[in-house]
């Protein structure tokens, strides 16, 4: 058998292998998986948890979205949302946080890796926490520099 005649026969089996076997216009079903309530659970929608990396250039301010806080004992963790690019041109560098008395000011502060590559203008739903320590008791007002999130308020006891 020739060679020729060899890669006919192999290209018809794998364009038969390839081709749909099925009605194309057949219904199709799709099965949601069961959500969960953890906030901090990856699925779709779920926010990209992202944790600062100091250096980046051209650092700026940028609007927080929402706040929420873990409370144990004391000790007192702010869970921050926010939406902004995509790596490497949207990278968060560092998080301020001003404190005076019975107020908590955060500021999120991003900026870009190095390098003038192309950058998408994709939207990206991303998560980081402010971990404040043990505060002494009293409620405070966590509020973003910004003004882009709304305060919330957070009583330790």
């Amino acid at each position: 058998m020739s060679l020729r005649r060899i890669l006919l026969i192999l290209m018809l089996c794998t364009v038969a292998a390839c081709a749909a076997t099925t009605d194309r216009d057949a219904p199709v079903s799709i099965t949601n998986s069961p959500g969960t309530d953890d906030p901090g659970a990856i699925g779709p929608g779920a926010p990209r948890v992202v944790v600062p990396k100091p250096g980046q250039l051209d650092v700026q301010s940028i609007s927080a979205q929402s706040f929420s806080a873990t409370i144990d004992g004391r000790h007192v963790v702010i869970t921050v949302d926010y939406t902004s690019g995509v790596e490497p041109c949207y990278v968060l560098d560092s998080i301020a946080v001003s404190r005076t008395p019975g107020s908590i000011e955060i500021t999120l502060l991003e900026g870009h890796g190095p390098g003038n590559g192309v950058c998408r203008e994709i939207a990206e739903y991303k998560r980081t926490l402010v971990d404040l320590g043990d505060l002494e008791s009293g409620t405070y007002q966590i509020s973003d520099s910004t003004g882009g999130a709304n305060p919330i308020s957070v009583t330790v006891p």
